[in-house]
């Protein structure tokens, strides 16, 4: 066993309309930068200019470390995943996960998008896709943790929940 700090808690959820997110990070064993998750709002290379836009999205480029330990939650799951970052952000085309849009809907940030998830497990209907394209970051996946055996660290930082969120309570440390 080893201990370890969960020095993020992040959300996974673009456009807030992502559906399986557990399965998808598990199946790809990657995490998207908040705001970068778009064939439009991914340059090859991130200018100054487009990161100073996206505060949530520099955070996750410039202050996550790699060996960093964060959990992930899923609306609908009473625990939270838990991976350790293992590279440093990166653009990256990802087949696995498809946007799935729709020609008039307009979503919360006015844009076409009705669900993300990996392709072919839509539960939405839609009238286009696009592959996912986003700055990413590779993880080891660590598993689901046990609600009971850590819900000082679940409860503290499930009401939290932001894009992104430094852990910084005592409440951050776990067992593994």
């Amino acid at each position: 066993m080893t201990d370890c700090e969960i020095k993020w808690s992040l959300r996974q959820n673009m456009w807030k309309i992502s559906t399986g997110v557990f399965n998808t990070i598990q199946e790809t064993c990657v995490i998207t930068c908040p705001g970068y998750h778009s064939n439009q709002s991914c340059p090859d290379v991130p200018s100054l200019e487009i990161r100073a836009e996206n505060k949530t999205g520099n955070r996750y480029i410039t202050d996550i470390s790699v060996g960093d330990y964060a959990i992930i939650f899923e609306s609908g799951q009473k625990s939270p995943l838990c991976v350790r970052i293992i590279s440093e952000a990166y653009r990256k085309e990802i087949p696995e996960i498809t946007i799935y849009k729709k020609w008039g809907h307009n979503n919360k940030y006015n844009g076409e998008e009705v669900e993300v998830c990996l392709t072919g497990r839509n539960t939405r209907k839609f009238t286009h896709t696009e592959i996912m394209v986003g700055y990413v970051r590779d993880v080891e996946i660590i598993g689901i943790l046990d609600e009971n055996k850590y819900s000082d660290i679940i409860n503290k930082y499930k009401c939290l929940q932001r894009s992104i969120a430094e852990n910084k309570s005592l409440e951050r440390f776990i067992r593994i």
